[in-house]
């Protein structure tokens, strides 16, 4: 069967891959085809479209999952579940969580306790409190954008 290169409209092996003049990819078989006038008579060749894909319905699902494990987790300390669920072998996801835990457990610690040996103790307890709450926020908003927008650490070339 001869098809015609949907580029320059020369007519092509069925078996070919790429158009034998302009040497351009030729669509797979795969592909919707019409038929269209030449412009030079009644010569009329195929040309050929893409199909168009329905929507995954996965898609949505996945980047949903990927937000709650992102968000909730992080309430309790566990960073890095969403880049896991993506792909546990990729190290982002550990890195995450380790740094989660070295900064959530020791303000958990501090904010216990923060009145029990005087004011002086107390007001250094609370200004290292909201330092290592601010890191922690920041490595969860780190993990949240991870697992919406992609890696974070390429930035970083880590």
């Amino acid at each position: 069967m001869t098809r015609f290169c949907p580029y320059c409209g020369v007519a092509v092996p069925s078996d070919c891959e790429t158009c034998p003049k302009c040497f351009k990819k030729l669509p797979s078989e795969g592909q919707q085809t019409r038929q269209e006038d030449f412009q030079d008579g009644n010569v009329t060749r195929e040309r050929t479209e893409p199909k168009k894909e329905a929507p995954r319905l996965g898609a949505d699902k996945s980047r949903t999952v990927m937000l709650l494990l992102s968000v909730v987790p992080a309430f309790f300390g566990i960073l890095g579940l969403a880049q896991l669920f993506r792909d546990f072998r990729d190290r982002s996801g550990y890195v995450f969580l380790v740094v989660g835990l070295v900064f959530f457990i020791p303000s958990v610690i501090i904010i216990t306790g923060v009145w029990d040996n005087g004011a002086f103790v107390g007001i250094f307890r609370i200004l290292s409190y909201l330092l290592l709450t601010v890191i922690y926020l920041s490595a969860a908003l780190a993990s949240v954008l991870d697992a919406l927008y992609g890696s974070v650490f390429k930035v970083f070339k880590f």
